[in-house]
C-alpha cells in the first residue's frame, strides 16, 4: 500500500499540484454548504447572479454547467426561498430574467466571508513572501491561459475581470 503522502510528491507537476488544490478547496467549500443546507447547484448560480443585473435559464445552464432541469428545480426552491427574483422578459416573453434579491446577495456575503477565512487559516504560517511570489507566479500563468487560450479561457476571464482588464492586463 502506498504511502498517503506519496500524492504530495515532489515530481508532481504544478497544474497537478493546482487541480488537487482546487478540487480540495472545493470539498471544503462543499461542506460548509451543505452545513447551511444550499447545494452546490444553489451556490453556482447564487455565484453567477451576484455578478450580472440578470440572467436567463439558459445562460445559467451555460455559466453553471448544470442540466436545465437541475437548473430549473433550483430555481423553484431559490425563489421560495426569496434568493431568487424571476420576470417574463420585456423583449422576448419565452425567457425569463433571473435576479438575486438582497437575501441571495446576504447568502453571497456570507459565503464570501467563509471563503475569505477559510483562505486565512489555509496560508497561515507560511511566509508572507512566499505568498505573494506565488500569487504572482499564478497570474502570470493566468495570462499565459488568456493571452494564449482558447476562446472560452478568454471569456471565462473577461466573465470575472472584464474585457477592459483583457486588453491591459495590468493586474499582473
Amino acid at each position: 500500500m502506498k504511502d498517503k503522502k506519496d500524492w504530495l510528491a515532489n515530481d508532481k507537476t504544478l497544474m497537478m499540484l493546482v487541480g488537487d488544490t482546487h478540487r480540495l478547496f472545493g470539498h471544503s467549500i462543499h461542506d460548509m454548504i451543505a452545513k447551511k443546507g444550499i447545494s452546490n447547484t444553489v451556490h453556482s448560480v447564487l455565484f453567477h447572479l451576484q455578478f450580472a443585473d440578470s440572467l436567463t435559464q439558459v445562460e445559467l445552464v451555460e455559466k453553471t454547467h448544470v442540466r436545465p432541469s437541475t437548473i430549473s428545480v433550483a430555481l423553484q426552491k431559490m425563489e421560495a426561498d426569496g434568493l431568487i427574483t424571476r420576470t417574463p422578459s420585456e423583449d422576448d416573453q419565452r425567457y425569463v430574467k433571473v435576479k438575486i434579491t438582497e437575501a441571495g446577495l446576504a447568502m453571497c456575503k456570507e459565503m464570501k466571508t467563509y471563503v475569505h477565512s477559510l483562505d486565512l487559516s489555509l496560508t497561515e504560517g507560511i511566509d508572507e513572501e512566499e505568498l505573494k511570489v506565488t500569487k504572482k507566479v499564478l497570474r502570470q500563468i493566468i495570462e499565459k491561459l488568456v493571452l494564449e487560450g482558447d476562446a472560452e479561457a478568454v471569456d471565462l476571464f473577461d466573465y470575472f475581470y472584464g474585457e477592459k482588464k483583457r486588453k491591459r492586463l495590468s493586474w499582473i
